[in-house]
């Protein structure tokens, strides 16, 4: 089973496996179909909460305020509002959470 939309400029799929209990949204930022990514994320969601696992731009791209808006649309599009991450400050392991 597998779901496929459009925010901005990302195209997000989503894939269901019974075995990770859970649901797994690859996006990818691309200016036109089928031509080479400028940027992915994965997107896990697992015991009804929503993680954001891998953020990898280009070099040449930059992370937007208009590709942050996008993950949080589509997060939002499979019925969750809640986002948690992890980012390392200072050598620490912080953990977040953006709630909308």
């Amino acid at each position: 089973m597998s779901l496929r939309f459009t925010v901005g400029e990302w195209i997000f799929e989503a894939s269901h496996f019974p075995e990770f209990e859970g649901k797994i949204f690859k996006g990818r930022k691309v200016k036109v179909f089928g031509r080479p990514y400028l940027g992915v994320v994965d997107i896990i969601i697992s015991n009804n909460e929503v993680h954001v696992e891998g953020l990898l731009m280009r070099v040449v791209e930059r992370f937007t305020r208009d590709d942050f808006k996008a993950i949080k649309e589509a997060v939002r599009i499979i019925g969750f509002n809640d986002v948690n991450y992890e980012r390392y400050k200072s050598n620490k392991r912080v953990k977040k959470s953006l709630i909308k």
